[in-house]
């Protein structure tokens, strides 16, 4: 029974990121050379989600498109952040709020990360172990 709400809950999800994939581009009215980037980025990160979905033992190649998705992401927020608005650094501050300490925070505790599994095909500090 497992096995079956697993593979149902998986279908769910790629038909979600089907439609995630499709719908964000077509919604896009005035394509700037910035949109056009996201909507590229927006549909690889589906599709090589939707990929790692299916099969992972055969695209987990995949794995690594969408965290280097992600880490190109966290960087872009975090440039953004720190030299193109005027907001301070505030130490205390809602996590909800777009800031130069939540860009910090995002790059620190996802992009880094991603960008380590981008190029080594592995969680930092993980043994070989726990990968089998």
């Amino acid at each position: 029974m497992r096995g079956v709400l697993n593979l149902v809950f998986r279908w769910i999800f790629v038909l979600l990121l089907a439609c995630a994939a499709a719908i964000v581009p077509l919604a896009i009215e005035d394509w700037t050379p910035a949109r056009v980037l996201f909507a590229c980025a927006w549909a690889a990160f589906c599709i090589a989600a939707m990929l790692v979905l299916c099969d992972l033992k055969r695209f987990g190649w995949a794995t690594r498109i969408v965290t280097a998705v992600l880490f190109v992401a966290c960087t872009s927020y975090l440039i953004y952040e720190w030299f193109f608005t005027d907001h301070p650094f505030v130490l205390f501050q809602s996590r909800g709020e777009s800031s130069p300490r939540n860009a910090l925070l995002a790059f620190i505790s996802v992009g880094l990360p991603s960008l380590w599994y981008t190029v080594f095909g592995r969680v930092p500090f993980s043994s070989r172990e726990a990968q089998r």
